[in-house]
């Protein structure tokens, strides 16, 4: 209590009070002397107070008019709105509409409510009227007074710890273990040799989530394959900001044959060497990263990395000699020279999407983004991304337009882009190239999904299958899933071909026969599971029009959530 509490014997209770920006000022409304009057919420007009009071006895909602100082009951709820503490937030308003949504408890469990401005009553009441006896726990007057009762009455509105027993000191952050996550390690060994794998995964902050760092490190395999990230950010301030570092290694192999015939002076015998060439692929990072929030859904980001790839090639031999199996050796291999990169970029990013069992389900998403990449390679790449989901319980409807390129005259041997990953058109990966050799009509190769510049498009009715009751098909507490039917569609093309593809775009066979690469297109059902929210798995049947149709369906399995 302040100093004009105690001399004017105001009653203990929690009062509303506001706070003027400009000047400082601090005032502080006396009505419902006594009471616990808590959750203050401006209307979206400024005109009016949103709180909560137990007045009568019964937690409910009130509106306090600043200019007329009127008080208005909204609510009449026996059992009261309440949160899960005495003082927890049990309501909130939306700015925009002014629509209030409170937490009600009833039966033993609480459920949240929203109603209009206009749903509710509006009851004047007198400011200096309270009467708690609703809300006093009986016995309500005793025959003989309570200890217990007189001495807390005596500490009513006295702090609990003199106010000059706090020390002030300087707040300094330091940073302390907020979450760790996928720990775990494995070693196997077999007559391919040992391996080893594992990795961890932490975040520290400061008390105050003004600073972050993020530690994550794995391996998977020998030593070479160890890889691990770090990561500061920075988040006092409303521009954020953050800087990385990591290794990340990237493994490959193949196998080749080497047959002859070999001879000890008297006899020939035929030797046959099998060759597993293993290659890794070495990206080191060092980078900056920022972002500028505009509003709740906008932001702007920017970054800028140094990347250097290096390389290194193991060549495993097993001989056999007239089919007996010999021995085994290992060799470092050639291995191409490595390179680097600097990369800049521009992004302007929305999203306002409401997220469901295991994709989003209302809203959108954009992502529009400039990179500059230079160094061993010189490009421009631009990326157009476009989502919209438009939820009609219990379905949603997903749209997706997808454009990336890259833009320039100097690619070096840097990999195109390929169309045919699952988590962007499913139906085109390894396997499904596999079977159309066994079906007749036109084939078409994986090359032809591959170029530097891609466009797709997507589509989905998305339907909560198993999970919560009131948003799902099923109740499940622990089986969460998304039945999605879909249509993907895209093209790859390549740079030096974009200057004919207005033309092209008046027919679409023309624009086959100008990027020399066929629109390919699939339809199908998917299954998205949620593991315990740490892990999304789409298993999907897809039928793929471009290799054969419905005699070329096929399974496959993704592991990232619903775009």
């Amino acid at each position: 209590p302040s100093t004009l509490d105690i001399i004017s014997k105001r009653m203990p209770g929690y009062y509303i009070a506001t706070l003027d920006i400009e000047t400082k000022r601090v005032s502080t409304h006396h009505f419902f002397p006594g009471a616990s009057n808590l959750n203050p919420y401006f209307s979206p007009d400024g005109k009016d107070i949103y709180f909560l009071s137990d007045r009568d006895g019964f937690r409910n909602l009130y509106t306090y008019n600043i200019e007329s100082e009127k008080i208005f009951q909204k609510t009449q709820i026996l059992t009261g709105i309440s949160g899960i503490t005495k003082l927890a937030p049990a309501f909130s308003v939306a700015q925009a509409t002014g629509d209030i949504a409170y937490s009600y408890y009833f039966g033993g469990k609480y459920s949240i409510f929203k109603a209009a401005p206009e749903d509710l009553f509006n009851i004047e009441v007198n400011p200096m009227f309270v009467d708690l006896t609703a809300g006093t726990l009986p016995p309500l007057n005793r025959s003989v007074s309570g200890i217990i009762d007189r001495n807390i009455a005596k500490r009513m509105g006295q702090p609990e710890t003199p106010v000059d027993s706090f020390k002030v000191v300087k707040y300094r952050p330091k940073f302390k273990l907020d979450y760790i996550s996928n720990a775990g390690i494995g070693v196997s060994t077999g007559q391919m040799g040992t391996g080893m794998a594992g990795g961890v995964e932490m975040l520290f902050s400061d008390i105050v989530g003004a600073n972050l760092f993020h530690v994550g490190v794995a391996l998977n395999g020998e030593i070479y394959d160890f890889g691990g990230q770090i990561t500061y950010i920075n988040q006092k301030n409303r521009a954020m900001w953050g800087v990385t570092a990591s290794h990340i290694p990237y493994s490959y192999a193949f196998f080749d044959r080497g047959a002859g015939i070999i001879s000890d002076g008297t006899n020939d015998y035929f030797a046959d060497t099998l060759y597993l060439y293993h290659f890794r692929i070495f990206e080191s990072t060092v980078g900056g990263l920022s972002q500028l929030p505009l509003s709740k859904t906008r932001r702007i980001e920017a970054g800028g990395y140094l990347t250097w790839y290096n390389y290194r090639v193991d060549v495993h031999s097993h001989l056999y000699i007239d089919g007996w199996y010999q021995g085994y050796s290992r060799e470092k291999g050639d291995a191409p020279e490595g390179y680097a990169l600097q990369r800049l970029n521009l992004a302007y990013v929305v999203d306002n999407s409401s997220f469901g069992i295991a994709s989003p389900m209302d809203g959108s998403r954009q992502r529009f983004q400039v990179d500059k990449v230079f160094g061993y390679v010189n490009y421009w790449g631009t990326l157009f991304d476009y989502r919209k989901y438009i939820f009609v319980k219990p379905f949603s409807f997903a749209f997706k337009s997808f454009y990336y390129g890259r833009h320039g005259k100097s690619f070096g041997f840097i990999y195109p882009l390929y169309l045919g990953y699952p988590w962007l058109i499913r139906g085109y990966d390894n396997n499904s190239f596999s079977n159309q050799m066994n079906i007749d009509g036109p084939k078409i190769d994986p090359t032809q999904l591959m170029g530097n510049q891609m466009a797709l498009v997507n589509f989905e009715i998305r339907f909560p299958f198993t999970g919560p009751e009131r948003l799902t098909a099923f109740k499940s507490k622990f089986f969460f899933t998304e039945l999605a039917l879909f249509a993907d569609a895209g093209v790859a093309f390549d740079y030096i071909r974009t200057a004919k593809l207005r033309e092209g775009f008046k027919d679409l066979s023309a624009l086959k026969d100008l990027t020399n690469n066929p629109f390919v297109s699939s339809v199908g059902i998917s299954l998205r599971i949620n593991v315990f929210g740490a892990l999304i798995l789409e298993p999907f049947y897809a039928i793929p029009f471009q290799l054969g149709g419905i005699d070329a369906v096929t399974f496959g399995l993704n592991f990232t959530p619903g775009w």
